[in-house]
């Protein structure tokens, strides 16, 4: 049989988001997200994260620490909602 992967339809890329800002986490979490067939964009903080969204967006998920420095995993939701952006965030 064929095995069908979930993909972003315009790139056939599935790019996600991570906001974290602790560098070993981060490391991790991007070795692991490779593994599973994602393409991983790092953000350190919130304020990073909503650039990225952005210029580098559209992401099929993000995933989002609610403790980081500037602007807040809970900052960087409600911002990003109020840009229109429906993203899934974990």
């Amino acid at each position: 049989g064929v095995s069908v992967e979930p993909v972003n339809i315009d790139t056939g890329i599935r790019q996600l988001l991570l906001v974290e800002d602790n560098p070993v986490i981060a490391k991790v979490l991007t070795k692991l997200l490779h593994r599973a067939g994602y393409e991983v964009m790092h953000a350190p903080h919130g304020g990073v994260g909503l650039e990225l969204c952005e210029h580098h967006g559209p992401f099929v998920s993000i995933v989002c620490d609610l403790m980081t420095p500037s602007v807040d995993g809970v900052e960087f939701v409600i911002r990003l909602r109020e840009r229109g952006d429906g993203t899934p965030v974990v």
